[in-house]
């Protein structure tokens, strides 16, 4: 009980840390502002440890002033293979998150190229086997990666570090996946947008 109640505070520090800082950042918008939209379509590995094909994604990031940037991403990952001699045929795995992101650029956003963000959301996971069992979680990821422009079309590498807090059901096949997304585990991907 004590690790549940603990783990709703870290979380509660958290969301009161990127609130205020979120805050801070457009307050400084009235300082600086770069009216600078990215616009981006995202291929990564999943936000989970369970083992789903490439998530694929969509992301909006807006110019909070020179230097940092707000970020909103929403991607859908799956797998499903066809068990052989089961009553149930297939495993279906389903994921779907939704994260907010603040990202610096130390060179500033008008050159892009080196990156480091944090970002946090909610990730749902449904997984079907003889029943369908939904977990509901919350994660934390880090970023680094680099930002090409070529006129108004960008691509960024990046890769990152997740943690996930929360129950992934049914509990008895996953003892090790909660582990894993509870000490982290890396991620990485591609996105490609354009600038408007």
């Amino acid at each position: 009980m004590m690790n549940d109640t603990g783990g709703l505070h870290i979380k509660n520090k958290v969301v009161i840390f990127i609130t205020v800082t979120f805050l801070i950042l457009v307050v400084s918008n009235s300082i600086y502002s770069q009216d600078k939209n990215n616009f981006f379509f995202n291929v990564g590995s999943p936000t989970t440890p369970i083992f789903t094909q490439w998530s694929l994604g969509l992301g909006y990031e807006r110019s909070l002033n020179k230097y940092f940037t707000f970020i909103v991403t929403s991607d859908i990952a799956w797998h499903i293979i066809t068990v052989a001699d089961s009553s149930y045929e297939e495993d279906k795995v389903w994921e779907i998150d939704t994260l907010t992101h603040f990202r610096y650029y130390p060179f500033s956003t008008r050159i892009g190229k080196l990156f480091m963000d944090i970002g946090m959301g909610y990730t749902y996971l449904s997984m079907t086997t003889t029943e369908t069992n939904a977990s509901n979680l919350f994660t934390l990821q880090g970023e680094i990666g680099w930002k090409f422009i070529i006129r108004r079309i960008f691509i960024q590498p990046w890769v990152g570090y997740n943690i996930s807090f929360g129950k992934i059901y049914p509990t008895e096949e996953n003892d090790i996946n909660e582990e894993m997304g509870k000490y982290g585990f890396i991620n990485f991907g591609l996105s490609l947008g354009f600038i408007f």
